[in-house]
């Protein structure tokens, strides 16, 4: 499901639950919303735990192929009915004008070019610019460039799925308490000079960037084996045994000190050593762009 589609049924997830909330105080404008909640209830799997595995908890006792035309009629009927409501007046505060704002907010921002106004939001380091930002004639400061700071300045401001993986769990040894997880992301998708172009380099730029940009891509997901064997190690022993220091990184994301013996987990601790020595063997402007 893309980007549109989720945001367009998780509209109407909101638009259905603030309708059912507001049953008792006015009429409902959409007299199909008791079918709907009742299927959706049907479909859950009570006996599963959310904490665990939630989509097995919602949709637990449907197939897949249910599952995706139920959705796919879903998120047609909702996106007639965003429309519809777009172009009337509401109560102010009123659930219909809230989803409405929120609709007319996420088209907006389709038509906007996402990846210049993120740019701009958030830089690879404190006073270091992305290097299409650099003035006509002038050498971007590569050595200023560290990418497991610009990795950890990203994850605060949303992505998490860039060469690694960082997320909290519950620890399985004790319940009681979360572990920090680091693994392999998702593969790279291909990288052309259009891309850069949008970013803001020139063409003659972004046609000398392109080329490297795919091979790093196509050699990282080469070896983005994936594994689900987890490992132990604390800060101190990434460092000494395999020469990768996330301590930066982790202090950036939390907003906090963290010790040499701190302890998280590993997800397939080999690509960690790889991508750690891939990109060290790379220009480090290349890195940055991509």
């Amino acid at each position: 499901m893309d980007r549109r589609s989720r945001t367009i049924l998780w509209l109407g997830y909101l638009l259905l639950l603030g309708v059912f909330a507001e049953a008792g105080k006015k009429p409902l404008f959409f007299n199909q919303n008791a079918q709907v909640m009742d299927r959706m209830l049907r479909r859950m799997n009570e006996t599963a735990n959310p904490c665990l595995n939630f989509r097995n908890y919602v949709n637990g006792r449907s197939d897949d192929d249910d599952y995706s035309s139920m959705y796919g009629n879903m998120n047609r009927k909702f996106h007639v009915l965003f429309e519809h409501l777009k172009n009337q007046a509401h109560e102010s505060g009123s659930v219909e004008e809230l989803v409405s704002k929120l609709h007319n907010a996420c088209q907006s921002d389709e038509k906007e070019n996402k990846k210049a106004n993120y740019l701009e939001l958030v830089q690879p380091d404190t006073n270091l610019s992305w290097p299409q930002n650099t003035p006509d004639g002038s050498q971007w400061p590569q050595e200023r460039f560290q990418w497991l700071v610009t990795l950890a300045r990203l994850r605060r401001y949303g992505l998490d799925d860039v060469l690694l993986k960082m997320s909290l769990e519950v620890d399985l040894e004790d319940r009681s308490k979360y572990t920090v997880v680091i693994q392999n992301p998702s593969p790279a998708g291909p990288i052309y000079a259009k891309d850069l172009l949008e970013m803001g380099f020139n063409r003659s730029k972004a046609n000398f960037l392109s080329e490297d940009l795919r091979k790093l891509a196509r050699t990282l997901n080469n070896q983005n084996e994936y594994t689900t064997l987890k490992k132990r190690f604390t800060l101190q022993e990434l460092e000494s045994q395999h020469g990768v220091f996330l301590k930066k990184y982790l202090e950036i994301v939390f907003e906090r000190h963290f010790s040499p013996s701190f302890q998280l987990q590993i997800v397939g601790v080999d690509y960690l050593v790889k991508l750690n020595q891939l990109i060290s063997s790379y220009n480090k402007e290349t890195v940055a762009v991509f």
